[in-house]
């Protein structure tokens, strides 16, 4: 029989109140014990859930990874795979369209480039192959520089674009910054109930630009004017018109070893040199440039201050024309024109032009008798100031 220890220390009595303070010290470090036992015990226990619950998320993983079944799926029926395979081939239906309506861009891109046509819309037509296809499509029809395109050399390809234009609900529209009566008469016979609209003047310049008219007595002469001109005050962009190709060339040949960084455009560059002289322009690379009157018609160029009329235009139209490169979009301008003795029988025509913008004109000039021109281009000396005894 056991017996309890207690036994031991029989007859033996404790004074509790001597050593409380030992049996206190002795409680509270026994309780402290038991709570971080019970804190590890805690700890552990949620640690093995974690791993448990990462064993499992990796047994799931594992189990989405595998490949199914070759010919047997729970989860798919043989209708529902019908269905996918007739979305792939939809799909491969419409990759061939897309590569097809591709070509077709880049076949018409090519065909435009060829033809010099230039296109531009998000919906962009397949370009013309023959005006039959006109009929029914068009239904606005522009005609732009409409004074030039009734000129006798253009009136018959215009009249064959015109006939094969049929749509019955066409409107017809001209645009241009001339319009003499005898082009006006022709173009109302194609046009119904038309309308005129003016902005400003009739067949005038704008009243932003300053014109004024310079003699300078020869052909020498323009060369040292413009020098001079080009000494006293230099306002870049500025745009020097010439009456042809040859005498571009020999402007240029004399302007561009100065400091005006002077450049040329005419028709004998090719369409790369061409385009760079315009974006050097533009941008302002070049200060002056030198052109014909292909330039005087359809170009843009905004913020040009100064049109240099150096030969005298060959009628009111094109000297209209020319200055009207400057003074856009309400900006101010300023256009000279130089003359020598050949061209003062025809400078009443542009003097009109001038006066009835506003600007002054001498009254001697408005005194000439008025002569009917059609083209002004007489033959003049070549541009150099190089005289016989250099030669």
């Amino acid at each position: 029989m056991e017996k309890d220890t207690s036994f031991l220390f029989s007859g033996i009595t404790f004074n509790r109140k001597k050593f409380a303070s030992d049996f206190a010290r002795f409680k509270e470090k026994k309780e402290d014990d038991d709570l971080v036992e019970t804190s590890s015990l805690v700890e552990n226990g949620s640690s093995a859930i974690e791993e448990v619950v990462r064993v499992d998320k990796k047994r799931k993983r594992k189990a989405a990874r595998s490949d199914p079944v070759e010919g047997f799926s729970v989860f798919t029926s043989s209708k529902s795979k019908a269905i996918d395979e007739l979305g792939d081939h939809n799909e491969d239906g419409n990759l061939q369209q897309k590569k097809e309506y591709h070509r077709q861009l880049e076949r018409d891109a090519l065909f435009r480039k060829t033809h010099n046509i230039h296109v531009s819309g998000s919906n962009i037509p397949s370009p013309l192959q023959d005006f039959t296809e006109l009929r029914s499509r068009v239904e606005f029809l522009i005609l732009d520089e409409s004074d030039k395109l009734f000129e006798l050399g253009l009136v018959e390809q215009v009249d064959a674009v015109v006939k094969a234009c049929s749509n019955p609900s066409i409107l017809r529209s001209l645009f241009s910054a001339t319009l003499p009566d005898t082009v006006e008469e022709l173009a109302r016979t194609i046009m119904h109930d038309a309308v005129r609209v003016i902005i400003g003047r009739k067949n005038s310049a704008s009243e932003l630009i300053k014109q004024k008219l310079i003699f300078v007595g020869s052909e020498e002469g323009k060369l040292l004017a413009l020098r001079q001109s080009f000494t006293e005050s230099l306002n870049p962009p500025v745009l020097l018109f010439v009456q042809n190709k040859e005498r571009a060339k020999e402007l240029y040949n004399e302007l561009k070893y100065d400091d005006i960084r002077a450049d040329v455009i005419h028709a004998d560059l090719s369409q790369i040199q061409r385009e760079d002289a315009i974006d050097n322009f533009r941008s302002g690379k070049t200060w002056v440039l030198i052109a014909t009157d292909v330039i005087a018609r359809g170009m843009d160029f905004k913020g040009v201050n100064c049109v240099i009329n150096y030969d005298f235009p060959d009628s009111a139209a094109a000297y209209i024309h020319r200055i009207g490169r400057s003074g856009r979009a309400g900006r101010s301008g300023e256009a000279i024109t130089l003359y020598t003795e050949a061209d003062v029988p025809f400078l009443r025509n542009v003097a009109n032009v001038i006066a009835a913008s506003g600007c002054e004109v001498p009254e001697w000039i408005m005194a000439l008798p008025k002569k009917k021109w059609r083209k002004h281009r007489p033959q003049r000396d070549s541009i150099s100031t190089k005289g016989e005894e250099d030669d």
